[in-house]
Parts: structure tokens; C-alpha cells; sequence
């Protein structure tokens, strides 16, 4: 796995060995059944905790990836946002195209 630093909150820029897009790691608080389903409850981004309001499962690639179709709150906004789940090494990913939208959109 290449691992580069970045600018924002001690995440990492990621390119995972088991999926070829890039993206940026960020912690999660989730919530975890004893079916192996996985609900995000709060993302960090930008040194901000941000709410999941609802999650829709997008697709399970083969039980290695599990990509989230999210809406967060923040700042009293809700925003979309797609994320994935890396279980095999416990990782939640941004993927490159969705990291402009969430870090520069502003709607206030």
C-alpha cells in the first residue's frame, strides 16, 4: 500500500491494495452487529465531527469493499456524501471524486 501524508487531520492519502482509486482516509465512529453489518454514525473531516443522518448501502464488492451513499450534517446542512469500507483492514475511504465536494462546498 503506498501511503503519502496530507495537509488535513492526520488522515492519510491512500492508494488500497484492494481497490485502485486513491482517496483519503478518515476516522469514523460506526456501529457493528454480530451480522457483520456496518452502520457509520459520525465522520471526522477537517477536524469537524459531522452526524450521518441517513446511509444507504450502495454495493458490497465480495465483502471487501462496502460503499456508503451518505447524508451528514454540517453546520446545520446536509450534505451527500459517498464513502467505503475497507473491512479486511478496518478503513473508511473518500474517494478522490467526492473530497472536493465535501471539503469546498460551502451553502451558507
Amino acid at each position: 500500500m503506498r501511503v503519502s501524508p496530507t495537509l488535513r487531520d492526520n488522515a492519510t492519502i491512500i492508494t488500497n491494495p484492494l481497490h485502485s482509486e486513491p482517496g483519503e482516509t478518515i476516522p469514523v465512529i460506526a456501529s457493528y452487529d454480530d451480522k457483520g453489518r456496518v452502520a457509520p454514525l459520525y465522520f471526522r473531516i477537517n477536524g469537524e465531527s459531522h452526524k450521518v443522518l441517513r446511509y444507504v448501502v450502495l454495493n458490497k464488492a465480495l465483502g471487501k469493499i462496502i460503499t456508503y451513499e451518505c447524508t451528514i450534517e454540517d453546520n446545520g446542512y446536509m450534505k451527500p456524501l459517498i464513502v467505503r469500507y475497507y473491512p479486511e483492514i478496518s478503513t473508511w475511504v473518500i474517494p478522490d471524486n467526492q473530497r472536493a465536494s465535501v471539503f469546498l462546498k460551502d451553502f451558507s
